[in-house]
């Protein structure tokens, strides 16, 4: 809690916002209430019970308690940092946006006349048409980012994962960034001295849309001299594996960035 004395002046208005809220239930509610009455040291700020201390303290179970902190810290009310360790407690925080909202409630009851009292213009109609909008928003953001107050709304255009192809495509652009790794365990050396065997190499590569050997950037070398490192089975034609080689050479040829094919896509060959 970083200004005591600002969200002191309006923690009655934080309170009454907190119970407004349409997203909240008598369990969250009455968590939020019990850490600002409760546990909240006024002179030093400190507000860290363990979770049993307050499931014991509110007669709950345990788990009940961290649904209500994680419901709370989703809406925005509370933000925390986990503490580490059975000897470290979380730290729990009231968010600045909680707390714009609180005062935005005290200063539009503070302007209340009283005409608007008598036409039934109370602070609880004042506290719902201020909280309602903000928690619909609220009740929106996804958990895509776990930075303290950062909102990810669900109708983002670049973070959306509604719908099972959004989540395709996020997979997709993960694949792209994220290097691959390669399919292959077991390898051999070709020496670029068997011209044989290199030709060969080199024959299934081109009529299968793959660069030739040298072009591939799959250079090694083992005890008998340098050459390519390639799968450790002879060129294949129909023998079993034929698809861990097609899948190593389309790694390598991912690798070095190249067009693979007539202008085909490294991972549609």
């Amino acid at each position: 809690m970083t200004d005591l004395k600002g969200f002191k002046a309006i923690r009655i208005q934080w309170h009454r916002a907190v119970f407004a809220s349409d997203f909240l239930t008598a369990s969250d509610k009455a968590l939020a209430a019990y850490l600002i009455n409760v546990r909240l040291n006024w002179s030093t700020g400190q507000l860290n019970p363990a979770i049993a201390t307050i499931a014991a303290d509110m007669c709950v179970d345990p788990r009940t308690i961290q649904r209500c902190v994680n419901k709370l810290e989703h809406l925005g009310w509370i933000w925390t940092t986990r503490g580490k360790g059975r000897s470290l407690s979380s730290n729990y925080f009231v968010t600045d946006e909680s707390i714009a909202i609180s005062e935005r409630i005290k200063c539009e009851i503070n302007a209340l006349t009283p005409e608007d009292r008598m036409l039934g213009k109370t602070d609880t109609s004042v506290t719902l048409s201020i909280v309602k909008p903000w928690q619909e928003r609220r009740a929106k953001v996804t958990p895509l980012s776990r930075k303290r107050r950062q909102e990810c709304h669900s109708n983002s255009k670049t973070n959306s994962i509604k719908t099972n192809n959004d989540k395709n495509s996020l997979n997709l652009v993960e694949a792209a960034e994220k290097p691959r790794a390669c399919p292959s365990r077991s390898f051999r050396v070709i020496l670029e001295t068997d011209e044989r065997n290199v030709v060969a190499w080199n024959i299934w590569l081109v009529e299968n849309g793959f660069p030739q050997l040298d072009e591939l950037g799959i250079r090694g070398e083992d005890a008998t001299g340098k050459g390519y490192q390639a799968p450790r089975l002879f060129v294949p034609s129909d023998e079993p594996g034929l698809e861990e080689v097609r899948s190593y050479f389309r790694w390598a040829a991912a690798r070095c960035k190249r067009a693979v094919g007539n202008g085909q896509d490294v991972a549609n060959l």
